[in-house]
């Protein structure tokens, strides 16, 4: 029975499965807003996911399904903040612009207003962003992150870290994409390692709060970079008294073991400098400074073989200190040489070299150069410029070689910063009527044509007021001391007064000159620590004052050249640390000391100012002078 019902059940599973299926059940009938809100969450995802291009997608869509969707103003504000945020300014710019006729509520306006300031960020005007920022409360939490995010830019332009550095730690807090955390942490500790070590100081003891926790670890690795098992003991006090802070393993697995691997620890070190001939007093006040870093090392440095250098075959001289056991060489100073070692067939130790190479001869690796280049003076002024917010410029340079260099690194790194040159004028150095130049720059010359051109058709008499132009933001003058007494003083009489005056150190004079103070009142210029402060120190305990006691000859005489001896002895150990890291700087007595692409330390300078009183140092990490 059982297998007669067996040809009956396969027959009715047959049927049963040639029969048409039956009709999938109806999908819910979602409304067009719900479903734009839903996209719209979407794409707000997959912005924080970094996944631009799916989220501009999702919120148009949400927009085309739902435009006048009680959140449609939100949305499109976040297509704009997306469309800047990808560096399509002109874009976002048309969105702000669109919806600024709108009629948006408290939030929405105020997101509008960080748009627009992150704008005016990328445009490189920094001081119109700032005043749109500064006025603004913590705004909800819904754009709190972003706004944190454009207040640490705009503050990091203005040159003043730590603030940033708070910024970005309120940021961390609202940030929930490990990428985007990790990457907000990098930028903490660039801007705490680009901080003045002062300011770090200053800010001890610090707060048991996290922005604390930042600031204390970046003083604690500053000041023991140098000592591996000070280090060691400071940063497990450190973490005992924040544990969990975020800092700990970021800092302690990359950036500490990171030192301790690209730092080298040389046992014998060759000196090559003219200690003979023209350049003797130079080469003598750069080995003091040399020196004078190395005893105060107190035994713990490496051995040092000091050669004259004068009229010597470099390349032999170098191999001659290889052989004789040398790790690593520093100099040459004369320009020839350190071209010569770059033309060398092989360097088997590292050369610091301190001068830096010729136009047009190419470096090489394991020739490191450091020196007090002019275009280094002129590319910080021109960094200060941008910090401060200026971007359009007028140059005054003297008619020389020296003034051409100046003006070449002056004006490439304030283009590429965003800045304008608008005019350049060199004058003569066996002048001192510097009229032409300084009407031609202010475009007094115009209005001399034109009067000359009207009184020639009236023939007769005509009045004539000189109108400088009003499109400058700031004169950079390269001059020394005594040519910028005289420009600055024809300057003010050439309607110049107003006219903002930024300079490099080659105006700075040492030493009491009220009638100078006087003539250079309110000019700023770039200089070195060394010769800004008297109280400079470095991070490892060098402090200026005991140096100048010990040495008060070499530093009367040739102060900046001491100053770049003991920087020379100093960064020995960090060379090849620089160049891996390329954000990476030393305090020194020359500046903040960093190493480019190429090699070539450079040299972060400090703004200062010349008063009645005498030219005082700008403290910019609080804001003060920069009217915040």
């Amino acid at each position: 029975m059982r297998y007669r019902l067996l040809p009956l059940l396969l027959l009715t599973a047959l049927l049963y499965a040639c029969a048409p299926p039956e009709p999938p059940a109806p999908e819910p009938d979602i409304p067009p807003t719900e479903r734009a809100q839903a996209l719209a969450e979407q794409g707000e995802l997959a912005a924080r996911r970094g996944a631009a291009e799916a989220a501009v997608a999702q919120l148009q869509r949400a927009l085309e399904l739902a435009p006048n969707h009680d959140r449609a103003d939100d949305w499109r504000i976040r297509l704009a903040e997306i469309a800047a945020d990808r560096s399509q300014t002109r874009e976002a710019d048309e969105l702000r612009e669109t919806l600024a006729e709108r009629p948006l509520d408290v939030d929405q306006r105020e997101r509008l207003a960080l748009l627009e300031a992150s704008l005016l960020l990328a445009g490189g005007h920094t001081l119109q962003a700032w005043r749109i920022i500064q006025p603004m409360a913590p705004p909800p939490e819904a754009f709190a992150e972003r706004y944190y995010q454009v207040r640490a830019q705009a503050l990091e332009r203005l040159d003043l870290p730590l603030d940033a550095v708070r910024a970005r730690v309120e940021r961390s807090d609202r940030l929930d994409d490990e990428q985007a955390l990790t990457h907000n942490h990098e930028q903490i500790w660039a801007l705490l390692d680009n901080a003045p070590l002062n300011s770090l100081r200053d800010r001890r003891p610090v707060s048991a709060d996290r922005f604390g926790g930042w600031v204390e670890l970046a003083w604690l690795v500053r000041n023991y970079r140098l000592e591996p098992r000070q280090l060691d003991d400071a940063l497990a006090r450190w973490e005992r008294r924040f544990p969990s802070h975020p800092g700990g393993p970021y800092v302690t697995d990359r950036i500490v073991g990171e030192y301790r691997e690209k730092m080298i620890d040389p046992t014998e070190i060759a000196v090559l400098l003219p200690l003979t001939g023209p350049l003797a007093d130079a080469g003598r006040a750069i080995r003091d400074g040399i020196m004078a870093a190395h005893l105060a090392a107190e035994g713990d440095g490496p051995d040092l073989r000091i050669l004259d250098s004068a009229g010597r075959d470099i390349v032999a001289l170098y191999r001659r200190a290889v052989s004789d056991g040398a790790e690593l060489v520093i100099g040459p100073l004369e320009k020839g040489q350190v071209d010569a070692l770059a033309g060398a067939e092989e360097l088997p130790v590292p050369v610091l070299a301190l001068n830096t190479l010729s136009g047009g001869v190419e470096g090489r690796a394991g020739l490191y150069q450091f020196g007090l280049a002019p275009e280094d003076d002129a590319a910080e002024a021109a960094r200060q410029a941008r910090r401060t917010g200026w971007q359009r410029a007028l140059v005054l340079v003297p008619d020389s070689d020296w003034g051409r260099r100046l003006a070449e690194a002056f004006s490439q790194t304030f283009e590429a910063a965003g800045g304008e040159v608008l005019e350049a004028q060199r004058f003569a150095t066996d002048q001192a009527d510097h009229a032409g130049p300084l009407r031609a720059l202010l475009n007094l010359d115009i209005g001399d044509r034109r009067a000359r051109q009207v009184r020639a058709t009236l023939q007769r008499s005509v009045e004539h007021v000189d109108r400088r132009r009003q499109d400058a933001d700031f004169l950079f003058l390269g001059a020394t001391t005594g040519q910028a007494r005289l420009l600055v003083t024809q300057l003010h009489y050439h309607q110049g007064v107003g006219l903002p005056v930024l300079a490099t150190s080659h105006i700075h004079s040492t030493g009491d000159d009220p009638e100078l103070w006087a003539d250079l009142d309110g000019v700023l210029f770039m200089e070195t620590p060394w010769m800004l402060d008297a109280g400079v120190r470095t991070d490892d305990g060098l402090d200026r004052a005991t140096l100048e006691a010990l040495w008060p000859e070499p530093i009367a005489s040739h102060g900046r050249l001491f100053a770049l001896g003991v920087d020379a002895y100093r960064l020995v150990p960090y060379v090849e640390l620089l160049q891996a890291r390329g954000g990476e700087r030393i305090d020194g007595f020359s500046g903040r000391l960093s190493m480019d692409e190429r090699g070539r330390i450079q040299r972060g300078l400090l703004p200062a100012r010349y008063t009645h009183e005498g030219p005082e140092l700008l403290q910019e990490e609080n804001g003060e002078d920069l009217g915040l």
